[in-house]
C-alpha cells in the first residue's frame, strides 16, 4: 500500500492544507486513467468524516437518486431532496458545525452527459450554498479534456476551484523505488515500457527479470491491467 503514495506526498499535503482551512472548499482533481487519482482521494479521506461516490454513465436523475441513497446509508440519515442543489442546501445546514468531505469520482461522466446542466448546478452549489459551510467538495475525473473544459473561461465554474490538481505520472527516480533489486538496465527498460503509471508499475516484480515480467504481463492474454 505504501508504494502507491511514494510520489504523492506533495499532492496529499496540498489537499490536507486546504482541509485545514475549516471553511468550504471546491477541489478539482484530474489526470489520465490509472495514474492514482482514486487512491490519492481514498488515502486523503482515511479516518475523516467523508463520503466517496463513484459516478456512472447513467441519466443524471438516476445518478442523483443513487448519490442520495448511498449518502443516507453511509451516514445513517434520512435526507430527502429533489435535486443536488436541495441536497447540498440540506447538508450545509445539517452538518453546519463540522467538516464533511464529499468526493465525487469520475465526475467527467456527468459533464460529458449534460455539460451545461451540471456546470450550472454546481456553479450555484459552489457560489450560493457552500460559502458559510464547512463542506469540502472534491470532483475528480479521468477525461482530461472534459475536466479542463470544466475550468475553462467560458464555463460557469471558471475560477471557482480553490485547488486545481493535475495528477501526473511518477518520475523515473520515484518509479525506481518499486524495483529495488533491478539493475540500471532493467530499471531503464521497465520505465521505458511502463512510464510513470503506478497501476502498471505494480504489475512488475523485482524478483523477476525484465524479460520475465514482460512475458508475465504484456504477453499474457489474461492480464487486463496493461
Amino acid at each position: 500500500m505504501i508504494l502507491k503514495f511514494l510520489d504523492r506526498e506533495e499532492e496529499i499535503r496540498e489537499v490536507e492544507a486546504k482541509c485545514e482551512s475549516n471553511k468550504s472548499e471546491f477541489v478539482v482533481i484530474y489526470g489520465r486513467r490509472r495514474i492514482g487519482k482514486t487512491e490519492l482521494i481514498k488515502k486523503f479521506i482515511e479516518e475523516k468524516r467523508a463520503f466517496y461516490f463513484l459516478c456512472e454513465k447513467n441519466k443524471i436523475e438516476v445518478e442523483s437518486r443513487r448519490f442520495l441513497e448511498k449518502f443516507n446509508r453511509k451516514f445513517d440519515v434520512f435526507i430527502e431532496a429533489r435535486s443536488l442543489e436541495e441536497f447540498f442546501e440540506k447538508i450545509s445546514t445539517r452538518f453546519k458545525n463540522e467538516r464533511i468531505i464529499i468526493a465525487m469520482d469520475e465526475f467527467s461522466y456527468w459533464i460529458e452527459r449534460e455539460k451545461d446542466k451540471i456546470s450550472s448546478q454546481f456553479q450555484y452549489i459552489v457560489d450560493e450554498i457552500l460559502p458559510g459551510s464547512k463542506i469540502f467538495l472534491i470532483v475528480c475525473g479521468s477525461l482530461v479534456s472534459t475536466m479542463e473544459s470544466l475550468l475553462a473561461y467560458k464555463n460557469p465554474l471558471y475560477g471557482r476551484a480553490t485547488l486545481r490538481m493535475n495528477v501526473l505520472p511518477m518520475t523515473f527516480l520515484d518509479a525506481c523505488i518499486f524495483f529495488k533489486k533491478f539493475g540500471i538496465e532493467d530499471l531503464v527498460e521497465a520505465y521505458a515500457s511502463l512510464g510513470g503509471i503506478p497501476a502498471y508499475l505494480k504489475e512488475f516484480y523485482d524478483s523477476l527479470t525484465f524479460e520475465e515480467n514482460v512475458n508475465r504481463t504484456f504477453f499474457n492474454k489474461d492480464n487486463s491491467t496493461i
